[in-house]
């Protein structure tokens, strides 16, 4: 509701002005925010760039038709490649999206070239087309060289060599510069020769950054400040853009005094000295760097050293974090935070009188979302090349959250506070800081609210009524401001050949190649995933994965230096070099990650066991290596499998690895596995241990029998009689007739598939564990919904039963498919396995509820699994019916309630509907310990770092090794 004011004052302030809405035909947001035509505009796009267009009509649907091609734009002038964006209308956008999956969006030039690409996958382009002129039409079709339709009008272009393109692009410049009196664009050193000498404050130079008079920030501080303002800019290249800036939207003149504006560069990337050129390259630094002291000394809106980042293209994210704590400390009384691009045109005053009029807000996170505006998902860019790279370790999802887009966006200052406090925490996405930005807010459930009076000259046209404008050149800011302050429209004079902006990076001088190594880690649906980042003379940066399961530090370093030697100037030695640098780096944020808690210590299990095990003397051979490999079925158990194999194998590099990749990859070519493992499940049975499941065992020991040694997994209360006695059974099921078995209840196994919470947790109230499970008071607890029910399989008629029953008598919300007896289930809420995080789900499903009903799919002896531990970890009382006996010796009755211990499971309901309406009693089983037993408790989930005991990983090496 606070965002929805927020947005409605500003199509009310536009309206106010008679300016046309940008995109106003676009559809309105699920919640019905914004009013909206009937017609809706979408878009579908040609570009290399992150495409937010991505997909297509129906090639047989009436209700879509072709409107034109946007760009190139009819009768324009361009220079190859050449990207097509198209327009067209639909009368119904949820039909059009529906039905128009599988068609191809297809561009012809000169009834000669076409490309088609799958709407929604990556786009193409036109990368040489001969100079001249050409035609060009749009069209739909569902496979190539098939009907068309939907077909637009033929549009005309240029293409010009780039020598004339530039020379074209050139041209247009001298007249803009001529017709509006623009000044010549000066770079940074330019500007610091020609400006009016100051007193040139003593620069030191260290080695990696300089020792700066930092701004005075607290000068002539504005009561209250409305807004504060961060632009993200290069120090070196960026100082037109900076320029412009100050001359026109932020000058005294137009800048609103409830505001205040910093340029955010960070420490600014300089060259290292090259020994052999060490004079040269030291002067060249010492002018940069009484350049730069020179623009804060003049200006004071400039931050380089005052914040605790690097000036580099990769180090967004960390940038960002910086200007966040910047603002939460220097300026706390702020209510909002707004992050930009040096390449703007903001009309500052009209949005700080919105902001002023409503006052300060929580929870705010506005600007151009790009998922809102053209009404499709965003995806992750999959190509190393493309400066916005997202590798699939780090991010495997292919959606990517909806975010506002980097340019300009605002936050209210509890959303920048909880970034500026947790900012060692929070991890980001490559160089993506606006996409990173959604994620944390993410945890806050603050999601991105869109308003159409943001807009990028990239992928939408220069528009009447807009507040920011993003993707513009120097020359074109001041045109925009001349055109305002001339009461002109806002977009006189729009060309994209000079608008738009062109990137020049700073290239400095070729020296010799320093280098260091960071680590981070992030956790992913195939587990740890650790990204090395190689950054060359502080300023390009490489990044390489590593999984800790498939290689060593060595192997790791070795693969880093074969990719970097060719393109070093000078050659160095990997073993003395590159690789002690990787250890400790990744030593260290083994460390940090640990202290802070930032996943579940199990993740980090393989990698602490491999880490330590690594040698610096490389003349010093090391240990052979220890091969675990898993089934496809068994990829559940994976960290399990790490860190009870790590503790079994104490003085060895352990490696986990799925079957598929240890006989595809060159480096597991005839060598065989120590172990193998596989699961019960292999067989593709379902219902219990049939033929198909005993054939996949008996495979397996024919298979790997004589070389290795064998473990099966049983998560199933099945019985596995035939199984052959050389495998070691590792299962959910106690008290099972066989020699070489060990018992690990589904509940301690669950912990292996959780991304933070700790087993340690369920000792809440015990001597050994922390004083609540739960932090919220009484009067809270007691005031949630009443009962949560989520299952994918309906076919157990008890639990059903269960929730027909409780049903009568208050309302239980059901969340899976499964919702009573008495109705089909619902396979749009269908819950299961089918996310690896799918424990962690259930727990913040589960936190909203006093009661969850936690009904076993068997009732086997030891048959204890994640169902009751969710309810628990949720702060919720379990409604437990599985195996009474088993559950008691672990897990405190006092904490649950068992069904297993009533006569009828009404007699259970009308228990459960007692404690519910007693707040006494609920909150008296709610505050129980959860473990009976915690000496079995230690033993049954030692597998786990965070337990203080061996037992499991004995009785392996018990059954294996001897």
């Amino acid at each position: 509701m606070l965002l929805l004011t927020l947005v409605s004052a500003l199509l009310l302030l536009h309206d106010q002005d008679s300016t046309r809405i940008v995109g106003a035909s676009v559809a309105p947001s699920p919640s019905g925010r914004l009013d909206a035509p009937s017609r809706h505009h979408v878009e579908l796009s040609q570009h290399s760039e992150p495409d937010p267009s991505a997909y297509g009509p129906n090639t047989s649907s009436p209700r879509t038709r072709w409107s034109r091609i946007r760009y190139p734009l009819d009768g324009s002038v361009n220079v190859n490649p050449v990207a097509f964006r198209c327009e067209f209308t639909s009368d119904n956008f949820a039909d059009f999206q529906r039905q128009t999956a599988s068609a191809l969006l297809c561009v012809e030039v000169d009834h000669k070239w076409i490309q088609c690409q799958p709407v929604g996958q990556a786009p193409s382009e036109f990368p040489e087309l001969p100079a001249g002129d050409h035609t060009a039409v749009a069209f739909l079709t569902a496979r190539e060289q098939g009907a068309r339709s939907n077909e637009s009008e033929a549009i005309t272009f240029t293409i010009l060599t780039p020598t004339e393109y530039e020379r074209y692009v050139e041209g247009r410049k001298g007249q803009e510069r001529e017709a509006y009196a623009l000044p010549e664009e000066q770079d940074l050193l330019t500007w610091a020769a020609n400006h009016n000498s100051i007193e040139e404050a003593h620069v030191h130079w260290n080695g990696d950054m300089m020792r700066d008079a930092r701004v005075s920030f607290q000068q002539s501080l504005p009561d209250p400040l409305i807004l504060l303002i961060g632009i993200k800019t290069s120090v070196i290249s960026g100082f037109a853009q900076r320029q412009a800036i100050r001359s026109t939207w932020a000058s005294a003149s137009a800048f609103p005094k409830h505001a205040k504006l910093f340029f955010v560069g960070c420490q600014p990337v300089l060259s290292n000295s090259d020994p052999r050129s060490e004079e040269t390259a030291d002067n060249s630094n010492a002018e940069l760097l009484r350049a730069i002291e020179k623009e804060k000394h003049t200006y004071g809106d400039l931050l380089t050293n005052e914040l605790a980042c690097q000036d580099s293209y990769f180090a967004l994210v960390d940038k960002v974090k910086a200007f966040m704590h910047f603002a939460v400390t220097q300026f706390p009384t702020a209510q909002y935070v707004m992050i930009a691009d040096d390449d703007i045109y903001l009309r500052t005053d009209q949005l700080v009188r919105v902001l002023q009029v409503h006052g300060p807000r929580s929870r705010v996170y506005v600007g151009q979302v790009w998922a809102k505006q053209f009404m499709t998902p965003m995806y992750s860019m999959r190509s190393p090349t493309h400066k916005n790279y997202l590798p699939e370790e780090q991010y495997p999802m292919s959606e990517l959250p909806p975010f506002a887009f980097g340019p300009h966006y605002f936050i209210s200052m509890d959303c920048a506070a909880f970034i500026a406090d947790n900012r060692d925490e929070l991890r980001g996405l490559a160089a993506l800081d606006d996409v990173s930005v959604a994620l944390w807010l993410l945890a806050l459930q603050v999601h991105p609210e869109h308003i159409e009076h943001f807009q990028n000259l990239r992928d939408t046209p220069c528009t009447e009524g807009l507040i920011s404008l993003a993707d513009l050149s120097p020359s074109a800011i001041r045109i925009i401001h001349a055109n305002l302050h001339a009461d002109a429209p806002f977009c006189r004079g729009v060309d994209l050949t000079t608008w738009r902006k062109v990137e020049r990076p700073f290239r400095a001088a070729e020296t010799k190649r320093k280098f260091t190594v960071t680590t981070k880690t992030a956790m992913h649906t195939n587990g740890l995933q650790v990204t090395t980042t190689f950054t060359i003379d502080s300023a390009g940066s490489i990044e390489f994965a590593y999984s800790p399961s498939r290689e060593s530090v060595e192997q790791h370093a070795a693969a880093i230096c074969e990719h970097l030697q060719p393109s070093l100037v000078y050659k160095f030695d990997c073993s003395s070099d590159v690789t002690p640098k990787v250890h400790s780096s990744m030593a260290a944020s083994l460390e940090h990650t640990m202290e802070n808690r930032e996943t579940n210590p199990a993740f980090l299990g393989l990698w602490i066991h491999n880490l330590q095990l690594f040698r610096a003397d490389a003349t010093v051979p090391a240990p052979a290596a220890k091969i675990v490999v898993y089934s496809r079925n068994a990829m559940f158990s994976k960290t399990l499998l790490e860190c009870l194999f790590a503790s079994v194998y104490t003085l060895n590099p352990v490696f986990v690895v799925d079957e598929t990749t240890f006989h595809q990859h060159p480096e597991y070519q005839g060598v065989s596995p120590d172990v193998v493992v596989f699961s019960i499940l292999d067989g593709s049975c379902w219902s219990g241990w049939d033929p198909r499941c005993r054939q996949a065992a008996a495979d397996y020991v024919q298979l790997y029998g004589s070389t290795s040694l064998l473990v099966m997994l049983s998560g199933e209360a099945w019985d596995v009689d035939g199984l052959d006695d050389s495998v070691l059974l590792i299962s959910t099921v106690a008290h099972v007739p066989r020699r070489k078995h060990v018992y690990i209840p589904m509940a301690s196994l669950s912990f292996g598939e959780r991304l933070i919470q700790s087993p340690l947790l369920l000792l809440a109230n015990t001597d050994s564990g922390p004083s609540s499970l739960l932090e919220e008071p009484q009067s809270q607890l007691t005031h949630r919904k009443f009962c949560a029910y989520m299952y994918a399989r309906c076919d157990r008629p008890q639990r059903e039963y269960m929730f027909d029953l409780l049903s009568t008598m208050e309302p239980v919300d059901a969340l899976g498919a499964c919702q009573g007896s008495s109705r089909a289930p619902n396979e749009k809420r269908w819950t299961g396995r089918s996310s690896i995080w799918y424990n962690d789900d259930a727990v913040r499903l589960y936190s909203q509820y006093k009661f969850v009903i936690a009904f076993e799919n068997g009732q086997r002896p030891g048959y204890v699994t994640e169902k009751l531990v969710n309810a628990f970890l949720a702060g919720s009382v379990p409604i437990y019916f599985g195996h009474s006996e088993s559950v008691a010796q672990v897990f405190n009755p006092e904490s649950f309630i068992d069904c297993g211990r009533f006569a009828m499971l009404r007699e259970c309901a009308a228990f459960v509907i007692e404690v519910h309406r007693s707040p006494a009693k609920y909150t008296r089983m709610a505050r129980a310990p959860v473990i009976a037993n915690v000496s079995l408790f230690h033993e049954l989930f030692s597998w786990h770092p965070d337990i203080p005991s061996s037992h499991l990983s004995d009785r392996i090496r018990e059954f294996l090794l001897k």
